[in-house]
């Protein structure tokens, strides 16, 4: 083995979190198969991991086992090294046969990082796995801490993007994921799996973090933080002045009345403010 990992701190609402460079589960798992799967026909050769700036390469002597390709191993399983395997699974360092090369996807897939690079020859097997991930550190750790949930990666960008700006609508999303994605189904999905809540109606429906995924990882970055002063701001000029419209709030924030009355609104849903008048005479009140 040459050259060392890297551990980064992010800082995740009131936490600092440390996130190891590369999922430690995909690690074990990539350095047990080339363990457990080798051929320990060949005399003097080693299994060899390599750490390089962008990647790790683990390296395997001998070719694949029985049927296993390069294009099925994900679904397959065949134990070259029958008692080595059942040894692992005594010391638990496996959990089910066949299941750690779809562990590794997973696993990578939850941190939105690429995929394991499998490559086979009569010779060697070698995994690569990339440090690449389209999300920053903070992300990253943000979202370990929504643990497994069954999320797809699309699902996992959007509520990225939800916990930055606070609030999604189906415009949004196109912008970011693009054009070719499914935005209804898939805000439809995030609804039915309770990550997304819908709030407003026809098109000015917008979507924010389920109080679950606030719960288990909080709401937010930098937008949302700034959205949470914008309501604190607020409910401190409803204290002080006793009502406001939405015009003396906007002018209070010193920013736009839309962005203001979503947050007068959001507060009324919450129960922290309520709301008296019609449209344009309507004042609101602390609760």
């Amino acid at each position: 083995m040459t050259g060392r990992t890297s551990r980064y701190e992010a800082v995740v609402g009131a936490h600092r979190e440390t996130i190891p460079e590369y999922p430690a589960a995909v690690l074990r798992e990539a350095v047990l198969n080339a363990v457990a799967h080798r051929d320990y026909g060949l005399t003097g050769a080693t299994v060899d991991v390599t750490i390089w700036d962008d990647r790790i390469e683990v390296q395997s002597p001998g070719p694949l086992p029985g049927h296993i390709t390069v294009e099925n191993m994900r679904a397959e399983h065949y134990s070259r090294n029958r008692r080595l395997m059942r040894l692992f699974k005594l010391l638990d360092l496996v959990e089910e046969y066949g299941e750690g090369v779809d562990r590794m996807y997973t696993e990578m897939e939850v941190r939105l990082m690429e995929p394991p690079v499998f490559a086979a020859t009569p010779a060697s097997v070698t995994v690569v796995l990339h440090n690449r991930s389209v999300l920053s550190v903070e992300d990253q750790a943000w979202l370990a801490l929504l643990g497994h949930m069954a999320l797809t990666p699309l699902e996992r960008r959007m509520l990225v993007l939800a916990r930055h700006e606070g609030q999604l609508t189906p415009r949004r999303l196109r912008a970011s994921l693009g054009s070719d994605a499914d935005i209804d189904g898939l805000v439809s999905m995030a609804v039915a799996k309770g990550v997304l809540v819908r709030q407003g109606r026809g098109g000015g429906a917008h979507y924010l973090l389920s109080d679950e995924v606030v719960m288990r990882a909080g709401g937010g970055g930098l937008e949302a933080r700034s959205r949470t002063r914008h309501n604190q701001t607020v409910l401190d000029e409803l204290a002080r002045r006793g009502s406001l419209s939405t015009a003396e709030a906007a002018e209070a924030l010193e920013t736009d009345r839309k962005l203001v009355k979503r947050i007068l609104d959001d507060l009324v849903r919450a129960g922290a403010a309520r709301a008296e008048g019609k449209t344009r005479g309507r004042r609101y009140y602390a609760s």
